[in-house]
């Protein structure tokens, strides 16, 4: 049997007759890099989220670039920010002129909210937190070490859509909070997008930058932008598969329920974080036996994966800090698969092959 981590047919399939329509639809107007179709999800996304307003972008990495123009953080200042995160988390940082300052994470790959104060200096003026594997940090403790500090909250919600904290949905908790919406997310579209939620004055700044620094009337340059505006249609597919996230979410959590109720005796599993709901963008569990089960499973077809082979602060570009928590994730993680619409047998047959390495 065949597993694949993720299978992007099973959510277009059942929508498959409208979002053929759209596309059609789309191709008729010739207007592709307007905003009619991004301003309707916006407004819905930010609905959503209880944020006070939304900005649809290209991509979650440009969402994240234009949060710190937005804060105005540039060069000389630095932002704390885990080390145990996708490059563009801490890539944004240098992009912006300033340095990044690695924090070591928790056990369930969130940023160690002990370790922030340690780190900050008199030139702090961010901290970003990240929804790593699709659960978040306590915010209240965050806010409260940021409030303190005088400092700037980032959420990278990229892996995290639909999450709540303390049962409300996330997105207003932090003074801005991205997402991404690329291909393989609970909530994608079929190229790579983004969105930032927060505070009005927030996300204008970011309305203004997604489109070269244009003027609304498009006569003048105020600042130096950047080509990063959300494709209609990928808004028209955003707009209608949101009305489906919380299914998406709820079908994920039940296989994440389903292996850690199975596998709990023969490796470490995730555990939700207290006020946290995980949305399981990936289920990865911990293993000191991790290169030899990912072949035994590869050779049985199940298409296991390990998300992140690096700590980025190990990387080149980046200051060399000890971070151990995160370097020794590098090499016992691994990512089993848990898409929407895995079937029961998939399942089982995951659980059989894991259970029969450890026996």
């Amino acid at each position: 049997m065949k597993v694949p981590l993720h299978n992007l047919s099973l959510q277009y399939l059942p929508l498959k007759e409208e979002i053929d329509q759209m596309f059609v639809d789309q191709a008729m107007t010739g207007n592709h890099l307007g905003l009619t179709e991004v301003t309707k999800f916006e407004q819905k996304f930010a609905q959503f989220t209880e944020a006070e307003d939304c900005v649809g972008v290209s991509s979650g990495t440009d969402a994240l670039r234009m949060a710190l123009r937005a804060f105005e953080v540039s060069e000389g200042d630095e932002v704390i920010v885990p080390a145990y995160t996708w490059v563009s988390t801490a890539e944004v940082i240098l992009d912006v002129g300033a340095t990044p300052v690695f924090v070591d994470v928790d056990d369930e790959f969130i940023i160690d909210v002990n370790k922030i104060e340690q780190n900050i200096t008199a030139k702090t003026k961010c901290i970003i937190h990240v929804d790593l594997y699709g659960q978040c940090a306590d915010i209240d403790v965050l806010k409260t070490i940021a409030d303190k500090h005088g400092l700037w909250l980032l959420q990278d919600s990229a892996q995290s859509v639909g999450t709540r904290y303390k049962g409300k949905i996330v997105g207003s908790q932090s003074h801005l909070t991205c997402y991404s919406f690329g291909p393989v997310k609970n909530l994608s579209c079929m190229s790579k997008a983004g969105g930032v939620v927060g505070q009005t004055k927030l996300i204008d700044k970011i309305k203004l930058l997604r489109n070269h620094g244009f003027s609304k009337d498009r006569k003048q340059i105020l600042t130096q932008g950047y080509n990063a505006r959300m494709e209609e249609f990928s808004a028209r597919l955003l707009y209608k598969k949101l009305d489906f996230l919380q299914t998406y979410n709820a079908s994920k959590r039940q296989v994440a329920k389903n292996y850690t109720s199975e596998l709990q005796n023969y490796l470490e599993v995730p555990k939700e974080k207290l006020n946290s709901y995980h949305v399981y963008y990936l289920y990865t569990i911990k293993t000191g036996q991790r290169d030899t089960l990912l072949k035994h499973l590869q050779q049985n077809d199940i298409h296991a994966g390990v998300k992140y082979q690096y700590t980025m602060n190990k990387q080149k570009p980046y200051p060399n800090v000890a971070c151990p928590k995160s370097e020794y994730f590098v090499h016992t993680v691994l990512s089993l698969p848990c898409f929407y619409g895995i079937t029961e047998s998939q399942q089982q047959y995951v659980i059989d092959k894991v259970k029969g390495f450890f026996v």
